[in-house]
């Protein structure tokens, strides 16, 4: 693993002197999909849950829910468009004033990590930075 960062429950912490960029540029030579969750949209659940649709290009029915968020990131399996993503979020502007949302995000980030290298040998792995 690069120097760059660490990883610790599949979440990646960039190391002191390193950027946003290094990561990227890594994980980029490595063939991932990296997307990033920086836009203002993301202060509330409903802007974040749009993003997630869009980005990673959910089904029209998505339920903008947190049910939902881990259940299609769950089936990211199934939609053929990568074997291993890597999802930064701008911590200033993820759900800023929602700190009970931030942890249930990580949590549907870490448990949907999981289930996909578990299950699918996908790899997902996020960074807030």
């Amino acid at each position: 693993m690069d120097s760059s960062f660490t990883e610790e429950n599949n979440f990646l912490k960039i190391s002191p002197g390193k950027t946003i960029e290094d990561v990227g540029r890594f994980f980029s030579f490595l063939e991932y999909s990296i997307i990033f969750f920086e836009s203002e949209k993301c202060k509330t659940k409903e802007g974040l849950l749009s993003e997630f649709k869009e980005k990673l290009k959910f089904p029209d029915d998505f339920g903008f829910n947190w049910d939902a968020l881990e259940d299609s990131l769950r089936n990211l399996a199934y939609d053929g468009q990568s074997k291993k993503y890597l999802l930064g979020f701008k911590a200033s502007v993820i759900l800023p004033e929602d700190m009970e949302g931030k942890e249930i995000l990580k949590d549907i980030l870490k448990s949907a990590s999981a289930f996909l290298k578990e299950n699918h040998d996908i790899d997902l792995k996020s960074i807030f930075f």
